[in-house]
């Protein structure tokens, strides 16, 4: 078995937070357990609105999702008494083309038709990335003067973006942060192969129905990016997050 990272930021937070995935993504919990730390999984309760999704930018959407997401399961576990102070993490993913917001399908039918659109467009996938570090008297916490205030207001395509909210009543800081991968789908590929991959079940829980870790690897032909960002949690902007937070 190899050895874990052994960083003077890493060690930190094994030893001084609980770390909390507020998601049940088996593909989240696969990709932060590479780390070494240990951490529980609290689902998060916030349900998200999806009828608002056509009202407001995919970046606002992705991101908002992410942090109410955190912000739940940091209130849920707030309110009991724990042994050291919390590290929540919350993430939310879509894929959009031409402005249009795609998540996990309805149904079987809602998938293919789904996959035939990206098939004949470029699509983004984005992660919205949002960390809670609470803190106490006995765990100050002062956030680095490199990252905003306050989400920006034009956020650059493909450019990772990260900023820091001061929450409520001192408990602690949110810091948010945004991915974007463009794919490329093989635009050769016949709707009967797009139909025997939704027959495969593997879309139904996906956004933008495919998972490129999986089947959908064998009909895209490129990506531009973070390849961890489409499956579901962009490590890298995770790992930059937290070594820019605890590396003091």
């Amino acid at each position: 078995m190899a050895k874990c990272l052994s960083l003077p930021f890493l060690n930190k937070l094994r030893e001084r937070y609980d770390l909390v995935l507020a998601s049940g993504s088996p593909r989240r919990q696969d990709l932060l357990s590479k780390l070494g730390i240990p951490f529980k999984v609290v689902v998060s309760t916030y349900e998200e609105k999806h009828d608002q999704r056509h009202l407001v930018k995919p970046v606002n959407y992705v991101v908002e999702n992410a942090k109410q997401k955190a912000l739940h399961t940091f209130a849920q576990l707030n309110s009991k008494t724990n042994t050291k102070p919390i590290v929540v993490i919350g993430a939310d993913t879509v894929v959009v083309a031409e402005g249009e917001i795609f998540e996990k399908p309805r149904d079987e039918k809602a998938a293919l038709e789904m996959l035939k659109t990206l098939r004949d467009k470029p699509n983004t996938v984005m992660t919205g990335l949002c960390v809670i570090i609470q803190t106490t008297s006995q765990q100050p916490l002062i956030p680095p003067k490199d990252f905003q205030e306050g989400m920006p207001k034009h956020l650059k395509p493909g450019v990772p973006g990260v900023w820091v909210e001061k929450l409520p009543g001192e408990s602690g800081y949110l810091v948010c942060g945004l991915e974007e991968t463009t794919v490329h789908f093989d635009p050769d590929v016949s709707n009967e192969v797009l139909a025997a991959y939704v027959d495969t079940e593997e879309p139904m829980d996906k956004a933008g129905s495919y998972g490129y870790q999986d089947l959908a690897a064998f009909f895209v032909s490129h990506i531009e990016g973070d390849f961890y960002n489409v499956v579901g949690f962009p490590c890298h902007l995770f790992f930059m997050m937290l070594f820019k937070l605890l590396k003091e």
